[in-house]
């Protein structure tokens, strides 16, 4: 999303140089997942109602039914969020499927985007067979060293 983004400052003598954008969202500030939900709110207008999704301050999580329908959705975003001049990263673009063949790729303009077995989002796992073990395991690791320090 933010692959070659640049900005300026704005100050009482000008503005600066154009300055290389590294970072994304910034996951300490208070404001940022509010932010996140107000500009996504306004430039996803449209395209949430024809493809279902969760949004988070990290990204957005579509949900299909099978594959065609995925890279329908992944491809109609992409149009959405280019169209108003934001970038969706086929780099960290991933996906995570439930009960499905293991042989299938998901992809967007040709690249293949990256299958995870396990996704995290807003401190919760989800696993691709469905189960919860990993988020399981995480919680009580957290309980065991909370109990200890």
């Amino acid at each position: 999303m933010y692959e070659g983004a640049k900005t300026q400052v704005r100050s009482r003598v000008g503005l600066t140089e154009w300055i290389p954008v590294r970072d994304g969202l910034h996951h300490g500030s208070a404001l940022s997942p509010y932010l996140f939900d107000l500009i996504m709110d306004v430039l996803s207008q449209g395209i949430r109602d024809q493809s279902p999704c969760c949004m988070f301050p990290d990204g957005i999580v579509l949900c299909s039914t099978n594959r065609g329908v995925a890279e329908s959705q992944l491809e109609q975003w992409r149009k959405v969020l280019e169209d108003r001049g934001l970038m969706i990263s086929s780099k960290k673009t991933e996906y995570l499927s439930f009960n499905e063949d293991q042989d299938f790729e998901i992809s967007m303009e040709g690249t293949r985007s990256n299958r995870v077995e396990k996704s995290r989002h807003l401190a919760s796992t989800v696993a691709d067979d469905g189960n919860l073990n990993a988020e399981i395991t995480q919680r009580v690791q957290a309980c065991a060293t909370a109990e200890s320090t």
